[in-house]
C-alpha cells in the first residue's frame, strides 16, 4: 500500500504521513537494495515542498543539494501519494516522516545513525501554479481570430478584449484548445472559451471575448441629393468605414451607383446602400409611348399613355389610348413598353 499524504482545511493538528502506524516497510514499498550506494551524510526535508507531476515522491520532500545522483534516483521511485489540487494544501507530520526516512536509508544499505535528519516542524505540499496572464489570454484570442476571421487582417479591427474565469493553472507542460460557437461569423461582439491542459488533464477555462470591427472602401455622395434625382460619377467619394455584419448591404463601386435613381434623400458624405438605389426613370406619368403587342410572332402596335412612373425593365400601368383600357407593360426604353397581359 503506498505512502499517504493527506489534505488538512486548516493549520495544525496536523495529519500523520502514514495512513496507520506499523512497519514502514509494510506501508510502502521500499526500493530493493542497490550495490555500492554512495556515501550520504545528510537529508534536508523542505517545508514547503511544490510537487511538479501528479504524484508526490520522496525525493519531492528533500533538498536535492545534499542529495547524490543515486539516491535521487532510488528518492524519485518511491510514491508518497497525489499531489494536491491547487489552492488545497496537504500537510505532513514530521513525527512520522522521521522514522520513514531511516527505514528508507537503512533499506539502502546504510546504517541510518550516519545520516543526519533535519526535518522541520511543519510540512506543507502545495501545487505550484504557472499563471495565466490577461496579456496571454489577449494573444490567444487575437491569434484565434485571425486564424477564422474569412476577411483579410487589414479589414478588420479588435478592440475591447476582457477575460473572465481566469482560472489558477498547476505547473507543468501547458496546452491550450479555443472553442468558439459554430454560428460565430467573427463581426461584431465575439467570445470564444479557452480550456487549458497541463500534462495533458484539463486544469482550468477562461472565457474571453472583444469587438471585431470589418471595415470596407464604400461608396459616399460628396453632396447632397433629394430623392428622385440621378447620380452621376461627380457627386461620389470613397471612405473607409466599418460596415458591421452586413457588409452586403454597402455599395462599394462606383459603378455600381453611377446613373442609379435615388429613392430617397440623402445627405452629403452619407454612405450608400443598395436599398437607397432604383434604376433611373425613364417613363413619367403622362407620358406618351408606343404600345407593342406580341401575338403568335405578329406584332401589333397601339399608343398609349402611361399611368405611373417607370424604370428601365420596370411594369407599369399603360392606358391604350385606342380602346380605352388599361394594360400591364414593361418598360424596354423612354418610347416604348410591351403588353404582357
Amino acid at each position: 500500500m503506498p505512502l499517504a499524504i493527506f489534505p488538512s482545511p486548516w493549520r495544525p493538528p496536523i495529519l500523520p504521513l502514514l495512513a496507520c502506524l506499523g512497519i514502514l516497510g509494510i506501508l510502502l514499498p521500499i526500493p530493493e537494495r542497490c550495490l555500492a550506494m554512495s556515501s550520504l551524510g545528510e537529508i534536508h526535508v523542505l517545508s514547503r515542498v511544490f510537487p511538479s507531476q501528479k504524484r508526490v515522491t520522496l525525493l519531492d520532500l528533500v533538498d536535492r543539494g545534499t542529495i547524490p545522483e543515486d539516491w535521487q534516483r532510488a528518492m524519485s521511485s518511491v510514491d508518497i501519494g497525489e499531489a494536491p489540487s491547487v489552492g488545497q494544501p496537504k500537510y505532513i507530520d514530521p513525527k512520522n516522516l522521521k522514522p520513514f526516512l531511516n527505514q528508507f536509508v537503512e533499506s539502502q544499505g546504510t546504517a541510518a545513525s550516519r545520516v543526519s535528519l533535519y526535518v522541520p516542524e511543519m510540512i506543507v505540499v502545495e501545487r505550484k501554479t504557472s499563471g495565466v496572464s490577461q496579456e496571454r489570454l489577449e494573444e490567444i484570442f487575437l491569434k484565434f481570430v485571425q486564424e477564422h476571421v474569412p476577411w483579410d487582417r487589414e479589414e478588420i479591427t479588435v478592440q475591447g478584449i476582457t477575460c473572465s474565469g481566469l482560472p489558477p493553472i498547476p505547473a507543468g507542460e501547458m496546452t491550450y484548445e479555443v472553442i468558439a460557437s459554430p454560428r460565430e461569423k467573427f463581426v461584431g461582439n465575439v467570445a470564444v472559451t479557452v480550456h487549458f491542459f497541463v500534462d495533458g488533464e484539463r486544469a482550468g477555462t477562461a472565457r474571453v471575448s472583444g469587438r471585431i470591427d470589418l471595415y470596407r472602401d464604400v461608396v459616399h455622395l460628396n453632396r447632397p441629393l433629394k430623392k428622385n434625382e440621378i447620380v452621376g460619377e461627380a457627386d461620389l467619394e470613397i471612405h473607409r468605414i466599418p460596415v458591421g455584419e452586413s457588409s452586403d448591404r454597402y455599395i462599394t463601386r462606383p459603378e455600381q451607383v453611377i446613373n442609379k435613381r435615388l429613392i430617397r434623400s440623402v445627405e452629403a458624405h452619407e454612405p450608400l446602400q443598395e436599398k437607397d438605389l432604383d434604376n433611373a426613370l425613364v417613363l413619367k406619368r403622362g407620358d406618351m409611348v408606343t404600345i407593342v403587342y406580341d401575338d403568335s410572332g405578329l406584332k401589333l402596335t397601339a399608343k398609349g399613355k402611361a399611368r405611373e412612373d417607370g424604370c428601365l425593365g420596370e411594369h407599369i400601368r399603360i392606358h391604350n389610348v385606342s380602346t380605352n383600357k388599361v394594360v400591364i407593360c414593361r418598360v424596354l426604353d423612354g418610347q416604348t413598353v410591351q403588353a404582357t397581359q
